[in-house]
């Protein structure tokens, strides 16, 4: 077979493949481990340095297939100062996050990127989580607008 009828195949974006190819495949309640940044608590190093080059990493690869709209619209839904007091709030915001998937985005693979924080989001089982969880978005709008 020549190289012409050598067809690449389109590589598949899944929630999953973001969290093995970025996160080293943690299990994503391990990324919510993070202790808040108010906390005397000393964060785990080598957790900050993969979230932090898990996330610069990913949008590097990913930034131009969400807007940086997209993401602010995420994380305006997710980011709200009544979550900090109470995450149930968040779980209310998931079906939020299920319809902002479904909608078209900027090229094929956006929706992983959402998927993985409705995925994250789900994970979030208490105040200090959500915290967490508040980083690691905040992380992921930084380096899209850096690579996006």
């Amino acid at each position: 077979m020549g190289q012409e009828n050598y067809k690449k195949q389109e590589e598949i974006i899944t929630a999953e493949s973001l969290r093995n190819d970025f996160f080293e495949g943690k299990p994503l309640n391990d990324l919510l481990k993070l202790p808040p940044k108010d906390s005397n608590e000393k964060a785990d190093e080598l957790l900050v340095r993969l979230i932090v080059g898990g996330t610069d990493k990913m949008m590097k690869k990913h930034a131009q297939k969400i807007t940086y709209t997209q993401l602010r619209n995420v994380l305006a839904n997710v980011k709200k100062k009544e979550f900090e007091q109470d995450y149930t709030g968040l779980l209310r915001a998931i079906p939020k996050l299920a319809y902002m998937e479904g909608r078209p985005q900027k090229e094929k693979g956006g929706e992983a990127i959402i998927a993985f924080v409705r995925e994250l989001a789900f994970e979030v089982k208490s105040n200090n989580e959500y915290k967490a969880f508040e980083e690691i978005i905040n992380t992921f709008v930084a380096y899209h607008k850096v690579h996006g």
